[in-house]
């Protein structure tokens, strides 16, 4: 049965003055719990979520490096994956999110690794890191500043020390949009080396190329205008983390040099599409054949096939054939 139009028309009508009704106490809602200017709004509590580099983490605490991860003077550490989580030292007073502001946060953690192998015997990796800060430069951007202290050897015996106070150790980039009117933030932040990170990293991580892991900023805030609290959020673990680049880089293979980044993967994909090519072009002669025999007519003489020049096997693959 159809409807009439009538009957449409008035559905619809009655729908729209619901709408219309409704609307104006949902937009008073609205506004009730809106913060019409930052002046409004005082962040009491800071906490910073941030592992460094998953990956370097994890590696340490690997039975090569048979190393240690140690959070103290406020820090802790959920080991093995983490986060390390540094408690803020004094709320920002105004919103956090106002450029100028420095976010100061408590703790220190100690990484230690390669014991035996630094100098005199010592340990290969002996690092503090702590009294770190987060420095706004725009709504939309910061910087994670800290102070460290690194001892050891590279990979090669080479010197690693070095020092900073209030170095740039990354830069970072907020996960916008973030809701400004909460009581309770939780603000993801992307984030890319700088020269602290090489530092603390020994020369693995690159200022202005290398991502490090996801930190995450918790934040509670204070105003009469504000929506209720939202649960925090914490950073993701990288469980595929390999960090390729950097020890790309560590075995003299330049990141920016794709041709020699990427000669393994093209050498396989050109022997698997080779490969594939060869056996479908067998499979369609075999159809072929098995239909000429069902009908009871003479075999079809397949063209040969041109040769198929494969590319050399990647060495890794070489290694596995039987000599």
């Amino acid at each position: 049965m159809r409807m009439r139009p009538a009957i449409v028309a008035l559905g619809s009508g009655l729908a729209l003055s619901a709408s219309l009704i409704t609307a104006p106490v949902a937009m008073a809602d609205e506004q009730k719990n809106t913060c019409t200017d930052v002046s409004q709004v005082q962040t009491t509590k800071t906490t910073l979520l941030w592992n460094f580099k998953d990956s370097f983490l994890s590696h340490i605490q690997t039975q090569f490096a048979d190393g240690t991860v140690t959070a103290t003077e406020g820090a802790t550490f959920n080991a093995p994956k983490g986060p390390v989580t540094y408690p803020g030292k004094n709320p920002a007073g105004s919103y956090w999110n106002t450029p100028g502001n420095e976010l100061d946060f408590a703790g220190n953690l100690h990484l230690t690794a390669y014991k035996g192998l630094g100098p005199g015997g010592g340990l290969g990796m002996d690092t503090n890191i702590h009294d770190l800060k987060l420095k706004i430069t725009s709504e939309t951007t910061g910087e994670i500043l800290g102070s460290y202290q690194v001892r050891g050897w590279t990979g090669k015996k080479v010197d690693a020390n070095a020092d900073g106070k209030d170095a740039v150790i990354a830069k970072v980039t907020f996960d916008a949009p973030f809701d400004k009117a909460a009581k309770a933030q939780s603000i993801k932040m992307k984030v890319i080396a700088d020269k602290g990170a090489k530092d603390l990293s020994a020369g693995r991580y690159e200022p202005g190329e290398d991502e490090l892991s996801e930190a995450v900023l918790q934040v509670e805030n204070s105003g009469d205008c504000l929506a209720p609290a939202q649960g925090h959020i914490k950073p993701v673990w990288e469980e595929s983390s390999s960090d390729s680049s950097a020890e790309m880089r560590h075995k003299g293979v330049s990141s920016s040099d794709p041709n020699k980044q990427n000669t393994n993967s093209v050498n396989g994909s050109s022997v698997g599409v080779a490969l594939g090519l060869a056996g479908l072009v067998g499979v369609i002669a075999f159809i072929v054949s098995q239909m000429g025999a069902v009908a009871g007519l003479p075999a079809v003489q397949l063209p040969p096939l041109p040769a198929v020049q494969l590319p050399p096997l990647p060495a890794e693959l070489q290694a596995l054939l039987p000599r």
